[in-house]
């Protein structure tokens, strides 16, 4: 995946004003500026080359982001557009320059209202005439002075269908949608599938309190729809990010903003494509735990994933089964009748709290007639036992102990929820489950020769900027002395684009403790443990 960042031109310009001065200031030079964006983007959009643009400054734009290996795309103006030749000079004397090839120009359908279709016909049949490298995308717009024309997704989409063309592409800016949404209701500016199908370029910012262009970390801005709905079509064009400084430097760090937005975008991009191929898996539920069900009746000591939070466990002899659930799994009814068949001989099922990713009601009635099937005190299913916290319960050589975890977050209404010990002939795997407060005094002086741990960072999985919870977890983790990790509750598609933990949590886990393994939905790991002789 391809990111940019718009660049106002009159950066390169000794006489900056408005965003041009800011996004200088923000950063405290040009060189500095570049450094950062050669490191964490791909490409800038130059914004905006007009038919007087000053062409050194535009020469020195071009060979600056060639400097630091950043491709050009360009916000185009057909505001003062009289003529093709005059509107595409600033773009020929780049080609003559041999500084272009294959370039993307954005283009507003308001500077050109009643004439948009017919002068986007003249600029793209010339450019075909002169076999010129450019694809123009056609932005939506927010709506100004209420008009509710030329510039919202289906007008736009529909200037696109008259023009003739495969020159001629959507640049879908999502904050514009957001904004016109906001005020006048989703339905007034629909999006509609056609209209994604023709989008080849973006403008990505947030709308705060009426005003667009914001930085990513506040404001509104649908990152989760609209990226899921452009991945889903294969989308490889630039998620490019669209801040204009001087409207919140005033209220934010104006590099912080730069700086968040860009981290944000590319963790909401990583969870886009995590929660697709995540969905794809469960949509497939029996073809990934099938393999995990065989491996337990081969292995002496393992654990398998048999769901992002549903485990299967093999000591010896015996087996069990801890938080199976169908929840949103489709077909869940046919899904639930082949689960209960292959739990139907386990020594025993634990379910830790009453979150549907944990616990299927519908499902423990059923297995509960030929399984045991314990479930905390605090929650009542029918053909279930109940168990308490710092019971033990002995099936065979394994002994199961409850304990209270801490599902709750601090400040927040207190949530039940129980953590489970395994002990095997003198080893202890430890599941907590759920954590939320990773310092809570609960576990302290808890010890585990192996650890599993679900994977949580917050409220807001895109935020990995500055994140306190990686360390937190992480210390979470050490402080149980545990020989071997694995990191589970990983790639739950039934969760939203913020609220998913994916590879992109675990490499940032893993740069702290590079030791710790993660079990995926689909996967086993054989578990170092004490065997009969």
């Amino acid at each position: 995946m391809k990111y940019g960042c718009t660049v106002n031109l009159g950066i390169f310009s000794e006489n900056r004003t408005g965003d041009a001065l800011e996004l200088y200031n923000a950063f405290g030079s040009l060189e500095n500026l570049f450094d950062w964006l050669g490191i964490n983007v791909d490409s800038v959009e130059l914004h905006t080359v007009r038919v007087d643009t000053d062409l050194a400054e535009l020469e020195k734009a071009v060979l600056t982001c060639r400097e630091y290996g950043l491709a050009c795309t360009y916000h185009g103006s057909l505001k003062k557009y009289t003529t093709p030749e005059k509107f595409f000079a600033p773009y020929v004397y780049l080609l003559d320059k041999g500084l272009e090839n294959d370039f993307t120009v954005t283009l507003h359908p308001q500077d050109q209202y009643e004439r948009i279709a017919e002068v986007l016909q003249e600029v793209c049949d010339y450019a075909d005439e002169r076999n010129f490298p450019v694809l123009f995308c056609l932005e939506n717009q927010r709506v100004v002075n209420d008009r509710m024309t030329e510039g919202i997704c289906t007008d736009v989409l529909e200037i696109v269908s008259r023009v003739h063309t495969d020159r001629l592409k959507i640049c879908f800016d999502f904050g514009h949608r957001k904004s016109n949404a906001q005020k006048y209701s989703k339905e007034a500016d629909v999006v509609s599938d056609a209209f994604f199908d023709c989008v080849a370029h973006t403008h990505i910012h947030s709308w705060y309190e009426g005003t667009t262009h914001f930085p990513l970390h506040t404001g509104k801005v649908e990152l989760e729809k609209n990226l899921l709905n452009l991945f889903r079509r294969d989308y490889d064009g630039v998620l490019n990010l669209e801040l204009c400084p001087a409207r919140f430097c005033g209220l934010f760090d104006g590099r912080e903003g730069f700086v968040r937005s860009v981290s944000i975008l590319k963790t909401a991009a990583a969870q886009a494509r995590a929660m697709l191929a995540a969905g794809e898996k469960l949509s497939r539920y029996r073809e990934y735990a099938e393999p995990v069900f065989e491996k337990l009746e081969t292995q002496d000591c393992m654990i398998g994933a048999i769901a992002p939070a549903a485990y299967v466990l093999r000591f010896g002899n015996i087996k069990i089964a801890v938080d199976p659930s169908m929840w949103e799994t489709p077909p869940i009814e046919e899904n639930r009748a082949w689960l209960i068949r292959k739990l139907a001989d386990f020594d025993g099922v634990f379910v830790t709290h009453s979150h549907g990713d944990h616990y299927d009601p519908a499902l423990l009635e059923e297995l509960g007639k030929h399984v045991k099937c314990w479930v905390p005190d605090f929650m009542e299913c029918a053909n279930t036992i109940p168990y308490t916290d710092g019971e033990e319960i002995q099936l065979g050589e394994l002994c199961v102990r409850a304990f209270s975890s801490c599902h709750t977050e601090p400040g927040r209404n207190f949530f039940p929820e129980y953590g489970l010990t395994l002990t095997y002939r003198g080893k202890t795997l430890v599941m907590p489950v759920d954590v939320r407060d990773y310092r809570a005094d609960c576990f302290r002086g808890r010890k585990a020769d192996i650890l599993i741990a679900h994977l949580w960072l917050g409220r807001n999985a895109l935020n990995l900027y500055d994140n306190r919870y990686i360390g937190e977890f992480c210390d979470f983790v050490r402080g149980f002395g545990a020989s071997r990790v694995l990191i589970g509750h990983m790639d739950d598609a039934r969760r939203k684009i913020d609220g998913i933990w994916t590879e992109v949590h675990l490499r940032a886990v893993q740069t702290e403790m590079p030791e710790a393994e993660a079990l995926r939905f689909g996967e086993y790991r054989v578990l170092d443990m004490p065997l009969s002789e």
